[in-house]
């Protein structure tokens, strides 16, 4: 049985005006639908049915008036598109656009961390299949890489980074797939709040970048 892609719906206003009853249709799906001021979305997590070839789009213009179109979605994607947004914007002209966006990525097998404070010189376990460890000197600590995947540091005078990344940070200047590791040292003088706290309120705000209000 084929695997079902995991991915989110979002619905887009581009337009000028209010619409109503804005919704994406196909099969046995139909997103959240509702109301849509000038330039809001609204986000279906995580469908669970297989990408469509063709999706309905409908709402309701300012002047009540219904508008439906029928707009091709596979042809619109990537073939290797797995998971991520599928975006439906509504714009002027009575016309939709099928975009996406991949997921922003934080695999799980990068964020397995060495339990203990490691030596300089200290063994570790062998890697998994495809993986190596990346060891990160200045904290003592050690990270799963992904064969052929980069690794990068950087330090200012509050923070250390590791990135390790599908993308070649020193290249491209960025990456869209990958780990970030900040080790902030004295969060709770700095920013007065316990380490555990700091940590959640950080990805709080990562998560609305992400899938904004």
């Amino acid at each position: 049985m084929a695997q079902i892609p995991k991915y989110s719906v979002v619905v887009t206003n581009c337009t000028t005006n209010l619409l109503t009853y804005a919704m994406v249709k196909y099969g046995d799906f139909e997103s959240l639908g509702g109301s849509f001021p000038p330039g809001r979305k609204k986000v279906d997590e995580l469908v669970p049915f297989p990408i469509p070839k063709q999706a309905t789009v409908l709402w309701k213009s300012q002047d009540g008036e219904s508008h439906e179109k029928l707009v091709e979605v596979q042809k619109a994607l990537p073939k290797d598109f797995s998971d991520g947004d599928i975006i439906f914007t509504i714009l002027e002209g009575d016309k939709v656009e099928v975009t996406y966006k991949p997921f922003f990525k934080l695999m799980l097998s990068l964020m397995l961390l060495v339990g203990t404070r490691l030596q300089a010189d200290e063994p570790l376990p062998p890697a998994p299949t495809g993986f190596a460890w990346q060891r990160l000197t200045p904290i003592k600590s050690a990270l799963l890489k992904p064969d052929g995947w980069f690794y990068k540091e950087s330090t200012n005078a509050n923070t250390q980074g590791f990135f390790i990344s599908r993308e070649d940070i020193d290249k491209v200047g960025a990456f869209k797939t990958g780990l970030t590791l900040d080790c902030i040292r004295d969060v709770t003088k700095k920013v007065n709040l316990l380490p555990s706290l700091y940590a959640a309120e950080i990805a709080n705000i990562a998560a609305s970048k992400i899938h904004p209000a």
